[in-house]
């Protein structure tokens, strides 16, 4: 499967784009092998998935189908916005059974130029299960992480570590990631080993002509948080719309 598909379904030029991306982090980064960092670090993983499952959940468009989490208790969620560009209808689906009908109430409106692929949808419902969110600016290469989402509508958990923290030009900086992501993962949290959200994941390295493995994509979540207009967030909470969630 390529990038073209489900979840990670990306336009003809996003796609280039992405491409474009990779080669340049192929020039420009080291990529640092996984086996060490991960066998250093004790991390319960499944009291991280048991708390953070909730609040992940699966999105829905005529045009294919990715990932996304929910930031308040009100019904504000993060994903990538190619998951839902163009879409007439969004359906987001809950761990729960809960469905809801949403619609995109910010993204970054330089996507097709060159900008971050996030939007924040929004959702009505209240009392909602939210996740923690972590302050990427403190990651580095080697820290531990984990993948939440739904490749092709199953809910999956992978690890990895952060193998480069890659300038994309711009003024973009993006995670590379080694934990496996497949179609349906892009709009997914990326989590560090305290179950924190550090990034979105939104994409795989796919070159014609060129076999690609563990090299993977996602926004810093402070990027989020500047270019989609929201407010300060401590650990583990937002300070959002003015109001603490």
């Amino acid at each position: 499967m390529n990038i073209g598909q489900l979840g990670l379904e990306l336009s003809e030029k996003s796609a280039s784009a992405v491409r474009k991306l990779f080669l340049s982090i192929l020039l420009a980064a080291v990529i640092v092998g996984s086996t060490g960092a991960i066998a250093s670090i004790q991390v319960d993983i499944s009291a991280i998935v048991e708390r953070v499952k909730p609040a992940v959940e699966e999105i829905v468009t005529e045009e294919g189908q990715g990932s996304g989490f929910i930031i308040t208790s009100d019904g504000a969620i993060l994903t990538a916005y190619h998951v839902v560009k163009g879409a007439s209808s969004i359906e987001v689906r809950l761990p729960s059974g809960a469905s809801y009908s949403a619609r995109v109430e910010k993204y970054d409106e330089t996507y097709d130029n060159g900008g971050n692929d996030l939007a924040l949808l929004r959702i009505s419902a209240s009392g909602l299960p939210t996740v923690g969110l972590g302050d990427s600016d403190t990651v580095k290469i080697g820290h531990f992480i984990i993948v939440m989402g739904y490749p092709l509508g199953i809910f999956n958990v992978t690890t990895g570590i952060i193998s480069s923290i890659a300038d994309a030009g711009g003024g973009r900086t993006v995670f590379v990631i080694d934990a496996a992501v497949n179609p349906g993962n892009s709009g997914g949290p990326l989590l560090n080993d305290k179950g924190e959200v550090i990034g979105i994941v939104f994409g795989r390295a796919d070159v014609p002509g060129i076999r690609v493995e563990g090299i993977n994509f996602a926004t810093p979540i402070n990027t989020a948080r500047s270019k989609l207009g929201l407010g300060r967030i401590p650990v583990l909470g937002w300070t959002f719309g003015g109001s603490s969630e």
